[in-house]
């Protein structure tokens, strides 16, 4: 009883601290000039869900879910290190790739060691094809070439996590909606993420114009919220994901 109790207390304040922090930045965002403080605080809030998550493995270490988790989250919170704080374009998506491989194994969670190793290895080859692959015959540079390995990854992603839900017999496993809300709206950002880096894409009407205007904001109004969702659906029980 008193774990539950500490339980709800610990996720409560995890759900206030990020709605004040969430709100301070986009009001920041929207009507002020402090883009440093904003993005301060976006890197505080990433943070928290890592603290979270390292929480829930201190009290759960046996919780196979909660330590993939928040080995995901470090990988998130370091790639926006380099994303807001610095212009290591390159080395933050890198990163990003690894935090939607993790996703990936996160999915099939129910692999073996020797299975999760072969599909690391695998994602490994493929980048290392596909970015030479989009240069060589295309000329695409290694950013672009590494933004679309990263939007094909996350894609898969989300087809099988759509899979998964759909085959959901109870339709009452609320970790895994949590999981397919918070990617799609980790998703959501992205695509606003790819209209802010092609500006030439959104200049043909006024109504472009303006979703371009507003890719800036959209960015982080669907990221925070993706990013606690992501952390809220770890799993109580020992075992991670299901099948």
């Amino acid at each position: 009883m008193m774990t539950q109790v500490w339980e709800n207390q610990k996720v409560r304040w995890f759900l206030v601290l990020e709605c004040l922090i969430y709100i301070a930045f986009m009001w920041l965002d929207s009507f002020s000039s402090g883009v440093q403080v904003s993005a301060y605080l976006k890197l505080l809030s990433i943070g928290i869900c890592l603290v979270f998550l390292l929480i829930s493995v201190y009290q759960s270490p046996e919780n196979k879910d909660s330590r993939l988790m928040a080995l995901i989250m470090g990988f998130t919170f370091f790639s926006d290190i380099f994303l807001l704080l610095t212009r290591q374009f390159i080395i933050g998506l890198i990163l990003f790739i690894v935090v939607q491989s993790l996703y990936a194994i996160r999915i099939h969670q129910k692999l073996k060691l020797t299975q999760m190793l072969t599909l690391a290895l695998a994602l490994i080859f493929s980048l290392i094809f596909f970015v030479q692959w989009m240069h060589q015959p295309f000329g695409f540079g290694l950013l672009l070439a590494l933004g679309i390995f990263y939007a094909l990854l996350f894609a898969w992603n989300l087809i099988w996590l759509t899979y998964k839900l759909s085959n959901d017999a109870s339709k009452t496993d609320y970790s895994l909606r949590l999981f397919m809300l918070g990617m799609v709206l980790y998703a959501l950002c992205d695509i606003n993420v790819a209209i802010y880096n092609f500006p030439s894409f959104f200049t043909s009407s006024p109504l472009m114009t303006r979703i371009y205007g507003f890719s800036p904001l959209g960015m982080w109004l669907f990221y925070l919220p993706g990013q606690v969702a992501l952390t809220l659906s770890v799993r109580r029980k020992r075992d991670g994901l299901d099948g």
